[in-house]
Order: C-alpha cells, then structure tokens, then sequence
C-alpha cells in the first residue's frame, strides 16, 4: 500500500473516532503525495471532516476536488456520496436549490449503478430538503428510500441465504 494511502487510513480512523483535529492532519499529509492513489476519496474524506470543523468553504473546496476527480472513474461508488455531502452541507446552509440539484445528481447516479445504500441516502436527503416547501414531494423520497432501504435489506438477506446453504 503507497504511503498517502495510509496516512489516509490513519486519518480516516481519527475522523470515525471524532477527533477531526487529528484526522485532518493525516489527511493533508495524504493530499500533499504526488498523486495520491485514492486521491477522490481522501478529498471527500477531507471535506467531510472540514464540515465537522465547521469550515464549509474548505469543505466545499474539497468536496469538488473530490468530484473532479471520481468524475474521471465511471463506475465509482463515491461519486454519490459526494454529491450527498454537497447537497447536505448546501441544505446546512440554507441554499435549498442546490441541495436538491446535488441530491439528484446523487440519485440519478446511484440509482444507475444500482448503489441501493446511496440511493437510499439521496432520498432521505431530498426528504429533508423538500421537507418545509413541498410535502407531497417529501413523502415521494420518503418512499423512495423505504423502497431502496427494503432492496438494500434483500439482497444482504439472499447473500445470507446462500451463504448458509454451502455451508
């Protein structure tokens, strides 16, 4: 494993600790590499923890390195959850429009790829973002994300099954 990729995990443990201090400084070692291998997720992982720092204008730097550069991977499964960071933290700071805009990007991607977790994920986003303005709206996501949440929860069960039956 490269180096930036490691101090990337390091910073990664940090952040699911809570100690965003720390995380951040393991991170910004990890970007400063060369072209560090994972470059997009340790970017999203850094935008993340600018959000919890209460620093949204770095986070939303990092966050659109990070969507440059998964932009370039078609089939990554981080792009969504970029999107749902963006959307999330723009439905934080009360630009409602460009939370949903970033919600469906979410959406439309996850749901082609069939990422049931991130389809699920932009649902309750735009939920949330519908929420005051628009409830028939609200109630359609709602249920968009039961119904991906339930697919998620099948397909884990079916693995389950199968599973059990070769062993």
């Amino acid at each position: 494993m490269r180096c930036a990729a490691r101090l990337a995990l390091i910073g990664s443990s940090y952040y699911g600790l809570g100690k965003y201090d720390s995380s951040l400084v393991y991170l910004k070692k990890a970007l400063s590499y060369p072209e560090p291998w994972g470059f997009g997720w340790i970017a999203l992982l850094t935008g993340r923890t600018q959000q919890k720092l209460n620093n949204d204008s770095a986070a939303f730097n990092y966050y659109y390195q990070s969507i440059n550069e998964l932009s370039k991977t078609i089939n990554s499964q981080d792009l969504p959850g970029v999107y749902t960071a963006v959307a999330g933290l723009y439905l934080e700071v009360g630009n409602i429009d460009s939370a949903i805009h970033y919600g469906k990007l979410s959406y439309t991607f996850a749901a082609q790829k069939h990422f049931n977790k991130e389809a699920m994920a932009a649902c309750l986003l735009f939920a949330a973002a519908y929420n005051k303005n628009n409830t028939t709206e609200s109630m359609h996501y709602n249920k968009l994300a039961m119904m991906a949440n339930d697919n998620l929860f099948s397909a884990e069960r079916k693995n389950q099954l199968v599973s059990k039956k070769f062993n």
